[in-house]
């Protein structure tokens, strides 16, 4: 009988022959973004842009590293 954390070493190990990254890229919930338009008074796409921008420099912030690009957020 296999437990649940043989399986999911099993399942990584199978992942990592791939050769693929499961990167995380956070992604602001349609509710979100409308309420803070609706209350901020711009355009859902600004909204975006900013919600982007600020994640992006608290990345930076945090690991105090200058090479992470938008395409890491």
């Amino acid at each position: 009988m296999c437990t649940r954390t043989k399986r999911r070493m099993v399942k990584r190990v199978r992942a990592k022959g791939r050769k693929t990254t499961n990167a995380y890229h956070y992604t602001p919930t349609p509710r979100l973004v409308s309420r803070l338009a609706f209350e901020l008074k711009m355009t859902e796409k600004l909204v975006r842009k900013q919600i982007l921008e600020e994640r992006l420099y608290l990345l930076k912030e945090v690991w105090n590293d200058p090479t992470i690009t938008a395409a890491d957020v």
